[in-house]
């Protein structure tokens, strides 16, 4: 067979069949059983072809109509296959060769199959040609004497999602050389995206198995976009799990790769991730080069999103370093072009930038109508990690107010839904906030008690970052409650995980905290040399808030 490029668009994919997380929802016998004769299997092999050939044909007209006559409209996917395919229809001009059936297997009403066709697209719009092999999964049902399309999508989505639900990596090695064929480009492509779905559920660990998967499957079809994809977002679980070196590496790598082949889409975000790391290690400068950097290859490409989601980073830069003024201006320019694009993810990581910067500087009421608004798009769209993260800030709010039981509500509501999507992350925030909160009522035992939850979900998903965190709140509780010995043991356990992490803010953080506890033990000499440290690495970041409390904890030591 001749070798023909297996890179292809996903928006094809889409048009072809509708790339669904889930398997077959039915169970199938080979028709060829010896208990069957081999007439009626060859009718209905020949009845299922006819079906799968007049699909293409109709396909390759633009024949809406035909196309969705040949489906089942008792299919829970026709409504968005049928969407996707009038978008499709209006962007490429398609053209098939006739197709290879194989893979027949009928039992009673339900049938499947493969489909594989040679396909030459052009986009309408650059008049770009470009030619390849499909090969699709059918599942069809019998009605009224007909088979009916139920689902058709890509073969290589549909392995993708049984290697990731393969119990280890000798299952998925053998599932790759029984499947050789659909070892593509494609697959990479489809890895690479259950990667992210399990990056965006915290399961950090199973992300980077996957993504290291979608890594070595690139890297045997050439593809290496693809290839410098993965390793950014192998980085991006290292990330999460607090192994910023690691994540480094890997950033660092696909950003070479992406540079080498010209692809300005990898480059950018491997440019943006770059940036975040040196953010959480407290070097502004460094990050906003490359955040500004990353911004400019995304407006050289026209990727709106992308124009928007850094103009969001450059934003916390500014925030971070108090300067308000500029923080909001990023804000609201990423605002306006997610509203002019219809992106409303963006608009709501905006609403919510927004609303800190209010909050921060005492701006109650203007925080609330920027997380209410929030809260409105996220329950639109039924985003709810979305749902509960505006949930969360209304209450950090409604605390700072001191409508205590308001805030109460509204972190029980963000911690019940992050336990039903199955957000580790955010489970854990929910049990920070609600632990801080009986902290600030001095109901110490049940602060205590939300702080292990989480420490121990953040250990479970090998969050450094986090744990430092919480330990750090959890030595703040053991301070309030005089408890010097345990509150300084849980402060130096923080300090040393934000040491070996590289996170210099937080290492400030905790220095400070360390401070209060010797002052609050009267050791002022010990309390003033830890908040000097403390100031110099602030001002050395540029910390302008951080500044700000630090100063206050000097000039305490200082009177007493």
């Amino acid at each position: 067979m001749q070798s023909v490029k297996r890179c292809y668009s996903r928006n094809l994919i889409v048009f072809l069949g509708l790339m669904f997380a889930c398997i077959s929802i039915f169970d199938f016998v080979q028709i060829d059983s010896p208990a069957q004769s081999a007439a009626p299997a060859q009718s209905e092999e020949a009845a299922l072809r006819a079906v799968v050939e007049s699909y293409f044909t109709a396909c390759g007209k633009k024949d809406l109509a035909g196309v969705v006559s040949l489906w089942s409209e008792k299919s829970p996917n026709l409504a968005t296959y049928k969407q996707s395919l009038e978008q499709q229809f209006t962007s490429e001009d398609v053209s098939y060769g006739g197709p290879a059936v194989s893979r027949v297997k009928v039992e009673n009403e339900k049938a499947n199959l493969q489909a594989t066709i040679a396909l030459t697209s052009i986009n309408l719009k650059s008049q770009q040609k470009s030619e390849r092999r499909l090969i699709l999964s059918f599942e069809l049902v019998r009605e009224g004497g007909a088979w009916k399309v139920w689902r058709s999508a890509s073969a290589a989505e549909d392995l993708a999602e049984t290697l990731v639900k393969a119990g280890s990596q000798t299952e998925r090695a053998s599932l790759l050389t029984e499947e050789s064929e659909l070892v593509t480009a494609e697959l990479g492509q489809a890895l690479l995206a259950k990667g992210r779905r399990l990056f965006n559920q915290s399961s950090y660990n199973r992300a980077k198995e996957i993504n290291e998967l979608a890594l070595e499957v690139a890297e045997r079809c050439g593809a290496k976009s693809s290839v410098a994809m993965a390793l950014v977002e192998i980085g991006r679980a290292y990330w999460m799990q607090g192994n910023y070196a690691q994540a480094l590496e890997q950033y660092q790598k696909g950003l070479k790769i992406s540079e080498e082949i010209g692809d300005k889409d990898v480059i950018a975000h491997a440019l943006n991730n770059i940036g975040i790391i040196h953010s959480i290690r407290g070097d502004y400068t460094q990050a906003l080069e490359q955040y500004q950097r990353s911004l400019k290859l995304s407006e050289e490409i026209g990727n709106k999103v992308g124009i928007s989601a850094k103009l969001n980073n450059i934003g916390n830069i500014h925030r971070l370093q108090g300067d308000y003024a500029q923080a909001l201006e990023q804000y609201q320019r990423s605002l306006k072009i997610s509203e002019e694009i219809g992106d409303r993810p963006g608009i709501i990581l905006s609403l919510g930038n927004i609303g800190i910067v209010h909050k921060s500087q005492g701006d109650y009421a203007q925080a609330l109508e920027q997380y209410q608004r929030s809260l409105k798009i996220s329950e639109e769209i039924g985003d709810k990690a979305g749902i509960a993260r505006a949930l969360t800030n209304l209450a950090n709010v409604h605390h700072l107010r001191g409508d205590f039981a308001q805030a109460l509500e509204q972190y029980q509501k963000s911690l019940k839904i992050s336990e039903e999507i199955g957000n580790k992350a955010g489970l854990a925030v929910a049990l920070n906030n609600i632990g801080n909160f009986h902290n600030s009522q001095g109901n110490y035992a049940q602060a205590l008690k939300q702080l292990q939850r989480s420490l121990k979900i953040k250990e479970e998903i090998g969050d450094k970052a986090g744990i430092a965190f919480t330990l750090n709140i959890i030595g703040h509780v053991h301070n309030s409650q005089g408890d010097y010995a345990q509150a300084l043991e849980q402060l130096q356990r923080s300090l040393k995980l934000r040491e070996e992490i590289g996170d210099k803010t937080g290492v400030a953080g905790t220095l400070s905290n360390i401070g209060l506890v010797h002052n609050s033990q009267g050791n002022y000499a010990q309390a003033l040399e830890l908040y000097q440290r403390s100031l110099k690495i602030k001002e050395e970041i540029g910390d302008k808030a951080g500044l700000a409390d630090t100063l206050n904890g000097l000039g305490d030591a200082y009177r007493l």
